[in-house]
């Protein structure tokens, strides 16, 4: 009864998007999405998307599903703004050993393995 009413105002007051040290975000926007650029098949492939906002991107358990595969982006997985990221297709040793880019020792976020066999050249992306 006393600490939570306290921190409470603190949180908001001080810390929220309009406070003296706006620390907490605001709230995503709920149009905000990534946009595919590149699905490479096979099994050192990946699929590549970007984030074209100015704001981080929580992707928390948004799924994306094509021709034979499925993934399903881990709780608390945020793409920075205007930043890209992979998505391995077997894992994630095999993407940083690929002998061509993107690869490994580049910087790349890379997330994965995709459920399945990552074929075609299609993905849906939808939100949890």
């Amino acid at each position: 009864s006393e600490q939570i009413p306290i921190r409470t105002k603190q949180l908001y007051e001080v810390y929220g998007p309009d406070g003296e040290i706006p620390l907490i975000p605001e709230a995503q926007p709920a149009d905000a999405t990534l946009e595919l650029v590149t699905i490479e098949p096979g099994a050192n492939g990946y699929i590549q998307f970007s984030n074209p906002n100015d704001i981080a991107l929580d992707v928390s358990n948004w799924k994306v599903e094509g021709d034979g595969f499925k993934f399903e982006f881990l709780p608390g997985t945020v793409v920075p703004a205007n930043g890209v990221i992979y998505i391995a297709a077997t894992s994630i040793a095999n993407f940083k050993n690929r002998p061509q880019p993107p690869t490994g020792g580049q910087g790349n976020f890379v997330v994965g393995p995709v459920e399945g066999t990552l074929q075609g050249s299609t993905a849906t992306l939808s939100k949890a």
